[in-house]
């Protein structure tokens, strides 16, 4: 059950998830730059990681860190996980996210445009 209209958009998006993965390359590249510089961690977890691309170069950038994260599109997760084997990833709502998890880092990137504000708690 999805809890919005967006959330089931994207669960189902018909396009591509090779597309995603070429998409916002630059946006990526700023934010690993950012955490190379005012960042210590040892783990990092994307909330909407799509097809993983970001995934795949904080690993590149920093091999150290343990991975995850998690989308609401199983083709984008599947994808993800064959471009990032060792990451913790999983098909969820960011509604669903268990949060007793720890990670030193959490970060989305265009995922909370997509949440109506009065899904806001």
């Amino acid at each position: 059950m999805f809890r919005d209209e967006q959330q089931k958009i994207w669960a189902e998006k018909s396009r591509s998830v090779e597309t995603y993965y070429k998409y916002a390359i630059g946006r990526t590249k700023w934010l690993l730059g950012q955490l190379e510089k005012e960042c210590v961690f040892e783990s990092a977890f994307e909330v909407g990681c799509c097809s993983g691309r970001a995934l795949e170069m904080l690993s590149a950038k920093f091999p150290h860190v343990k991975t995850g994260g998690i989308d609401v599109n199983p083709a984008a997760i599947e994808f993800a996980q064959n471009k990032n084997p060792l990451a913790q990833l999983s098909l969820c709502s960011i509604y669903d996210l268990d949060t007793t998890d720890k990670w030193d880092l959490v970060y989305s990137m265009g995922v909370f445009i997509h949440i109506p504000s009065d899904g806001i708690d």
